[in-house]
């Protein structure tokens, strides 16, 4: 007779479970990560916008010194001027004043589109985030935990039925008959060692 033995039955089996159990917590762990990573896109994102707006708010408050910065210098130009009886309407004098304006509106202008490019840069930032957090959802919805562990567990199933099956198709007994005058009954153990055979022989 040739059977199986229930011990290393019974290893297997509880490898198989072992190996389930373990596909499981993995994949949960990655949802968890994944989910972590989400969550952490998305604060960096706000974060991100946040920072365009506050540069855009302190470009804005620049501009706005920097004309009225402007103006003070026009105004002590004039003042001096007038002081000088210098006619303000005419030749290098007006020239200057004109002058002063422009340069300090250029500056002015200058500093409002470094905020502009600051905040849309910031923008692009928190979209790229944004994206990331959808991506890295996506991929932790797209896991599941209990489909892992059922997947290596029938694996594991599968692979054990076959390696019964090569040697008497199920798990169970064989008779085989020897040649000669008597009967000989085999009896077959196959454990984590490998296949062990005894003889006995009835007449």
């Amino acid at each position: 007779m040739c059977s199986l033995s229930g011990a290393g039955a019974a290893l297997d089996i509880g490898g198989g479970l072992a190996g389930g159990i373990g596909a499981f917590y993995q994949t949960a762990a990655q949802q968890v990560s994944l989910r972590s990573q989400a969550d952490m896109a998305r604060i960096n994102a706000r974060l991100a916008t946040s920072q365009g707006r506050l540069a855009r708010q302190r470009g804005e408050a620049a501009v706005a010194q920097q004309r009225i910065k402007v103006g003070q210098v026009r105004a002590g130009q004039k003042v001096t001027d007038a002081a000088s009886n210098v006619d303000l309407g005419y030749g290098t004098t007006a020239l200057r004043d004109v002058s002063t304006a422009v340069v300090g509106e250029i500056d002015a202008l200058t500093i409002d589109a470094n905020a502009i490019r600051e905040q849309q840069g910031a923008a692009v930032e928190a979209a790229g985030l944004r994206s990331q957090a959808t991506a890295a959802e996506t991929q932790a919805s797209a896991l599941s935990p209990f489909a892992a562990a059922a997947v290596s567990i029938l694996g594991s199933a599968g692979s054990i039925f076959g390696r019964y099956a090569n040697f008497g198709g199920t798990p169970g007994r064989t008779s085989f008959q020897g040649g000669g005058s008597g009967r000989s009954t085999g009896v077959g153990q196959f454990g984590a060692t490998g296949m062990k055979f005894g003889v006995r022989t009835t007449r």
